[in-house]
């Protein structure tokens, strides 16, 4: 098994990894992610660059971005990327995001906006929300968003620049 070899931690993890199950359509995609904990992301990048060559896994660092054809059931509440719409502006490097979020209120500011950032991290995926992202302020969504000169959140990637990492 080689869990007792010597070799770093990602050399022994490479060696236990190797050992998975079986394979379907000839291949698997093995993402490894820092869940948004970005004193982490070094770990990331250790891991990946130790790694063997597999050539039946796609290896992946950190969340990509996933499509936004999604409805969440968050805390009692039905979210979907239709729901939210957005502006932009520069925030010291970064950008900074108004999230304008259908339905939200103060009771349930802290459900939607967790739903908001499930769908926001979904969009942009685990390393561009992290290190690209600025402030996020939470706003409930207006009549005419379209009107007010909001951009649906489906548009959002048109703003970062998602580079593989």
């Amino acid at each position: 098994m080689g869990l007792f070899q010597r070799g770093s931690p990602e050399e022994r993890f490479w060696e236990w990894f190797e050992e998975l199950g079986p394979l379907q359509d000839g291949r698997r995609e093995f993402v490894i992610s820092a869940d948004g904990i970005r004193d982490h992301f070094p770990a990331v990048r250790r891991l990946v660059a130790a790694a063997p060559a597999l050539p039946d896994w796609i290896i992946i660092p950190f969340r990509p971005p996933k499509s936004l054809d999604c409805v969440l059931d968050f805390g009692g509440h039905r979210l979907g990327s239709e729901d939210i719409w957005f502006t932009a502006e520069p925030d010291g490097g970064r950008v900074g995001l108004s999230l304008f979020i259908r339905g939200l209120t103060e009771d349930n500011r802290q459900t939607l906006g967790g739903a908001g950032f499930i769908l926001l991290d979904n969009a942009l995926g685990g390393f561009a929300a992290e290190t690209q992202v600025g402030f996020i302020q939470w706003r409930p969504l207006p009549e005419d968003p379209a009107g007010q000169g909001l951009r649906p959140l489906k548009e959002i990637r048109d703003v970062f620049d998602l580079v593989k990492h």
